[in-house]
């Protein structure tokens, strides 16, 4: 009786605080999304440009004496490059074509120049509609752009003083101005610059797993633990003292894990195979650390099973 009558006047305090909580956050949420009437929520735009490529000389043959030109309509050009960037929306409200005070444009300093800019197709996004407004400047029409909308442009560009570079040139430099106002956007969001080195691989222990070999894993270091544990109870030595049985139990576990990880890599192969499910070699120098782990995991077993094992008592009269 005492418990429920503290129930009943704790409820209106609880029903008191969720109704005056609700109206807040509704509030909140209907200010950001530009819903009451007077509000200007924030615009936020995400741009990450990529470094560009230069398609000429990835084609090129012979070591440069072959020359390539490219014919787009009644023009020929003797050198290219492609840079792509991407534009995503990351706030809560949508930009409108009203919100517009300035298109976006893409402008490019001499002596390059712009040929074109293209949706890139094979990344799924909104297509934007460029018009050429100079050689070094193309603007957007005005698009509306929802939360969460991604778009992935490709801008194609010409060096008019291009002379012969060396082979070290394969990457040109070219700095693009991608700029808009935007009603309350002060600026495009823009992260750390897009480059190869974040894709590059530790130097250390690389583990990829993925379809089968995930399941493959689980079930299997399931079944080492269990093999582990067994040949522990076996052999008493979980009676060990409470610290040494949790350190012994926690090390045959990530040992249980890392055998059955470097199994599913021989038989399924990593995620940079060429193939799928096509085993890797077995190279010694290059996969040290797998053969090690499971060297310790046959000497591990090896051990523990003999612990378990019970030696025979033999019994010896007195008369020999």
């Amino acid at each position: 009786m005492h418990t429920e009558s503290r129930f009943w006047k704790i409820l209106p305090i609880v029903v008191t605080l969720i109704t005056g909580a609700a109206p807040i956050y509704v509030s909140y949420d209907l200010f950001h999304r530009g819903s009451v009437q007077g509000s200007v929520p924030e615009r936020r735009l995400e741009l990450i440009e990529w470094p560009a490529i230069n398609p000429l000389q990835d084609l090129n043959i012979k070591s440069g004496r072959v020359a390539l030109r490219l014919s787009v309509g009644d023009e020929t050009f003797d050198n290219m490059a492609i840079k792509r960037f991407t534009l995503t929306n990351t706030g809560e409200a949508p930009v409108v074509p009203s919100d517009y005070h300035e298109p976006i444009s893409i402008r490019v300093k001499p002596p390059w120049r712009i040929i074109a800019v293209e949706h890139d197709f094979i990344i799924h996004g909104l297509s934007l509609g460029w018009h050429r407004v100079s050689d070094q400047l193309f603007e957007a029409k005005p698009a509306l752009i929802n939360p969460g909308d991604f778009m992935s442009q490709k801008v194609y560009l010409t060096d008019t003083k291009y002379k012969a570079r060396q082979k070290s040139d394969v990457t040109p430099e070219v700095d693009l101005e991608i700029s808009a106002r935007i009603t309350n956007m002060r600026q495009f969001i823009t992260p750390a610059p897009a480059t190869l080195s974040k894709f590059r691989p530790p130097k250390w222990f690389i583990v990829y797993l993925d379809g089968p070999a995930v399941a493959f894993t689980v079930i299997s270091a399931s079944i080492f633990l269990f093999w582990y544990l067994f040949l522990l109870q076996r052999a008493g030595l979980l009676a060990l003292s409470r610290y040494k049985s949790c350190l012994t139990v926690i090390g045959l576990s990530v040992l249980s894990f890392s055998v059955a990880e470097v199994i599913a890599y021989y038989v399924f192969g990593g995620i940079l195979s060429l193939t799928s499910f096509r085993p890797y070699p077995l190279n010694w120098r290059t996969n040290w650390h797998n053969w090690f782990i499971l060297i310790l995991h046959i000497c591990v077993s090896i051990y523990l099973y003999r612990r378990s094992t019970p030696k025979p008592n033999l019994a010896v009269s007195a008369d020999s």
